[in-house]
């Protein structure tokens, strides 16, 4: 005798109630494996976005918003900071590495971020074609950002004011000089260019490069006339076999990770006073462990900026986001408690309709070892069910939700992946599945066939 087709059999008898036991136990499985995932995901993603990063210093406000906006680019900036206060941070003991940013443009949604090229490094950031900038208004871009955007290499436009696509758009042309590869980072949603340009498009020039901006933007102004189209098209091509020999060169070994920039040297101010120029904040790497416990008291005590640890205030957010997670994890349990009453309720009333079938099968030769098998099977099989379902809903409701976070700068690492605690939610089904028709079970193991046949 086959148990398990047996078992099926016996379930179609109550179809419609065996579903909604799988579709409830489902439900409740499928929340908890959703924040096991989404929980996993955003753990990851923080300490991707990171990036070796240990301290940022920005101006005075929310230490969280700080970290959101200067490592996450998920929020708006508490502020600009004096370049000449920016150059004397990074210059003190302790500080191995200070990248500096700049922000408050976009395109499309996608930030605009002044730096240099040292952050792409923070990432693993690897050109996929084109070259880095190598003067005012040149970009590299994402590959995200080059998806959305429709940009490509040789490409111009127009950046935004702010972070939203309302604001208004500032005259000069940007030009795309590079692509990135992917690193499921931050990285990839974003257009880097120069800190210079974000200065040049707010307003402030360089004299020494004022000639050649000057004539930049007089052929922009005239890019509207036909005549000029056709030779802003063979520029393009210019531009774009420039490109093609630069990124040749890079191949050959000459990467931006071999030559050292500092800071000061990014940061030219060229003619300006440095109390004119601005930055958003600074990204700073220790040059020793110590730098960890004395810098920042240094920064919040003796300056008028803020130092912020990327590490510390994204604990506090996943603190924060775990009380919400916690809530959701609890109501699946609930849910999935509810389940296992259907299950019983099911499997309890399935044995009083099919207790003649039982005992013919106990006069068949059927031992009582077997009803129970059979009866627990059932349970395990609605169980296992279940579990499957509610799996395929985990994984279905976190590739939604990393659709609407897309723009969070959380990172996403797919819906598809699998997690070793997901085999505890694959379990679970079926050994609660059994633990629910143990009852039933029990009740058809010390059924008595007289009893039942004379009843019948």
């Amino acid at each position: 005798m086959n148990l398990p087709v047996l078992s099926l059999a016996f379930l179609r008898r109550r179809r419609l109630s065996g579903l909604l036991s799988i579709g409830l136990l489902g439900f409740g499985l499928g929340m908890v494996d959703a924040v096991l995932l989404f929980s996993q995901q955003l753990r990851d993603g923080l300490e991707r976005n990171i990036g070796g990063i240990d301290l940022v210093v920005g101006a005075k406000g929310s230490p969280l918003q700080l970290i959101l906006s200067s490592v996450f680019q998920a929020d708006a900036p508490t502020g600009n900071i004096p370049l000449a206060e920016a150059q004397d941070v990074a210059s003190q003991r302790g500080v191995k590495r200070a990248i500096p940013m700049a922000l408050g443009d976009s395109y499309k949604s996608h930030r605009i971020v002044g730096t240099e090229r040292s952050y792409a490094d923070l990432y693993g950031g690897q050109l996929s074609e084109g070259r880095w900038w190598s003067s005012e208004l040149e970009v590299v871009i994402g590959p995200e950002a080059a998806t959305k955007t429709g940009l490509s290499l040789g490409d111009t436009f127009s950046s935004i004011h702010g972070f939203e696509s309302d604001g208004h758009s500032h005259a000069e042309k940007m030009r795309v000089v590079g692509v990135l590869n992917p690193t499921a980072a931050v990285l990839d949603r974003l257009i880097l260019t120069s800190v210079q340009t974000v200065w040049h498009v707010h307003g402030v020039h360089d004299d020494k490069h004022g000639e050649e901006d000057h004539d930049h933007a007089d052929h922009d102004q005239e890019g509207h006339d036909h005549a000029e189209h056709a030779d802003k098209d063979h520029d393009h091509g210019e531009q774009a076999a420039e490109d093609h020999d630069r990124a040749g060169h890079d191949e050959e070994g000459h990467d931006h990770g071999e030559q050292e920039e500092s800071m000061a040297d990014v940061l030219d101010p060229g003619s300006h006073s440095s109390d004119e120029l601005e930055l958003t904040a600074l990204l700073i790497q220790y040059s020793s462990p110590i730098a960890a416990a004395r810098f920042p008291t240094h920064v919040n005590k003796t300056t008028t900026l803020q130092a912020a640890s990327p590490a510390f205030e994204t604990a506090r957010l996943f603190a924060l986001i775990g009380v919400g997670m916690d809530a959701l994890r609890a109501f699946g349990v609930l849910l999935a408690c509810g389940a296992l009453i259907g299950v019983f309720v099911l499997l309890h009333e399935q044995l009083s309709d099919l207790s003649h079938e039982l005992g013919v099968l106990r006069l068949l030769g059927v031992s009582r070892g077997k009803i129970l098998g059979i009866v627990i099977l059932q349970g395990v099989m609605l169980g296992s069910a279940g579990s499957v379902f509610g799996i395929a809903l985990g994984h279905t409701g976190l590739a939604g939700l990393n659709a609407i976070m897309s723009t969070s700068g959380l990172g996403a690492t797919g819906s598809l992946t699998w997690l070793p605690a997901e085999l505890g939610v694959l379990l679970a089904g079926p050994i609660l599945g059994a633990a629910a028709a143990f009852a039933p079970a029990w009740r058809a193991y010390r059924t008595q066939i007289s009893l039942v046949l004379a009843e019948n």
